[in-house]
């Protein structure tokens, strides 16, 4: 080989690898597989990340540099992955758009609801069309992520085989008490329920007369089975230091001041092979998922040139921000619908 074709595939390789610190056009911030993506468009993402959200951008400089640097990187990820959609043909269907979009405003607003987040939209000078827009983008994200994965299998010699790598400690389910509450503003009314409780009034009519809890107040204060760290850390401590059967309280937490007793204790035990199949089995197959996902998307981003400007080049161009995570609400069949729709 001459040496004039050693230096020019030299330059080429070079070239390959320099790609993505080259210069992009004036107002450019990206530039993925040809497509651009301008200063001003990552800019208006930025706001209606912020509105769909909630995140904040730092006020500070060195903060408000790094953050746009990696909204830049997350937005190249995102439009390479729009562009991998587009070629399979993926659009969520309208339904499960709108449902998701309202899960946004009920999480968001949970008490002014949509007029609260028409109001946040308009505050921010942002459409319910940009919002939605969003909402898509993250629903095809989660569609291109289960056909990309469809087919991982679990079997049940693997699930066992997982179980048999467990420590001894790895393998004990923890003590679980089934458990009723009520919760009112003060202490004095709190101290009141319980003299009422503990003089043999029924716990469920205490709960219907007093307790601000509406998500448990239908069902006379039942909390359910639960673990010490399902409760909040104050609540827990009396709880689990209290005998079956008795009353306990008043306790105070962020909700308010609470009486409870414990109806069942379910101490701590090994769990068997069929306690923790099933999560074990649920386990691999998400490992094995996003060991597919990440090798897609790291041969799609070798094969995508990727280009930013140099005001918004990450700190480490090569890395694939949410390589190691599935999209979130990954719960939804390959044509849009939610799996537990017919």
């Amino acid at each position: 080989m001459g040496i004039g074709v050693i230096v020019a595939l030299a330059g080429a390789v070079l070239a390959f690898f320099l790609g993505r610190a080259s210069p992009v056009p004036t107002g450019i911030a990206v530039v993925v597989g040809g497509e651009q993506v301008t200063i001003d468009e990552l800019d208006r993402r930025i706001e209606v990340v912020e509105a769909v959200y909630g995140i904040e951008r730092p006020s500070d400089g060195p903060g408000q540099d790094r953050f746009g640097r990696d909204i830049a990187a997350s937005l190249a990820v995102a439009t390479l992955l729009e562009q991998a959609a587009d070629e399979r043909g993926i659009e969520p269907g309208e339904e499960v758009v709108e449902r998701t979009l309202a899960d946004v405003v009920a999480q968001r607003y949970p008490e002014d609801g949509r007029d609260g987040f028409t109001r946040a939209l308009a505050d921010r000078g942002v459409s319910e069309a940009e919002v939605r827009r969003e909402v898509q983008r993250q629903l095809t994200n989660q569609i291109l992520f289960l056909e990309l994965t469809a087919g991982v299998e679990v079997t049940d010699a693997d699930a066992r085989a997982a179980y048999g790598d467990l420590t001894g400690a790895e393998r004990m389910l923890p003590e679980v008490r089934e458990l009723r509450h009520l919760v009112v503003a003060t202490e004095d009314e709190a101290s009141s329920a319980r003299r009422e409780l503990e003089d043999g009034r029924a716990f469920g009519e205490v709960v219907v007369e007093r307790s601000l809890d509406g998500s448990t107040r239908e069902d006379e204060g039942r909390l359910g089975a639960l673990t010490r760290e399902d409760l909040d850390e104050r609540f827990a401590e009396v709880a689990f230091e209290t005998a079956e059967g008795e009353l306990f309280g008043p306790v105070r937490t962020d909700l308010g001041w609470h009486v409870g007793r414990v109806e069942e204790v379910r101490p701590a035990a090994e769990a068997t092979f069929e306690d923790l199949g099933p999560t074990l089995a649920d386990r691999i197959a998400l490992e094995r998922s996003l060991a597919r996902w990440r090798a897609w998307l790291e041969e799609r981003f070798e094969m995508t040139d990727i280009r930013y400007a140099d005001a918004y080049r990450p700190e480490a161009p090569d890395r694939i921000p949410g390589a190691d995570q599935r999209p979130p609400g990954t719960d939804l069949a390959p044509d849009g619908r939610a799996t537990d729709q017919p």
